[in-house]
């Protein structure tokens, strides 16, 4: 298994779990309906898809299929996606509009890396022979 790809689904449950904490007890009073909601997605969005990204090691080393450009289309995809959210609220309640301009269009990007790892992984498993067939 690819113990970065490992490491990096573990920092993120750990970032998602704590991220979670303050956004249930600290952030609650702070952000707006609207902001809570963008920042659970965010949260949520980096839980699953470090589950997400065990999962795949767990079954790339199972099946021995090679998986790097979908571990790191997720990592990146997670880490752009859900930070670009954290820090845009942040930057959003810090008055830093050229930092908020600058992070807007880095989420999408990180969603489309995020698909594009789950569409390639797929693509990969249709591929696989296994012993079974």
């Amino acid at each position: 298994m690819n113990k970065f790809s490992l490491i990096f689904a573990s920092v993120f449950m750990l970032v998602s779990i704590v991220m979670g904490a303050l956004g249930a007890h600290t952030f609650k009073d702070i952000l707006t309906e609207q902001e809570m909601a963008s920042f659970k997605t965010a949260t949520l969005f980096l839980a699953t898809q470090s589950i997400g990204l065990f999962i795949i090691e767990i079954i790339a080393n199972t099946l021995k299929m090679p998986i790097k450009l979908s571990s790191k289309l997720l990592i990146w995809g997670a880490f752009l996606f859900s930070f670009s959210i954290y820090f845009l609220l942040l930057a959003k309640h810090n008055n830093a509009e050229l930092l908020t301009k600058f992070l807007g269009p880095i989420t999408p990007i990180g969603g489309v890396l995020m698909i594009a790892a789950w569409f390639i992984f797929t693509l990969k498993l249709i591929k696989i022979r296994t012993k079974a067939q």
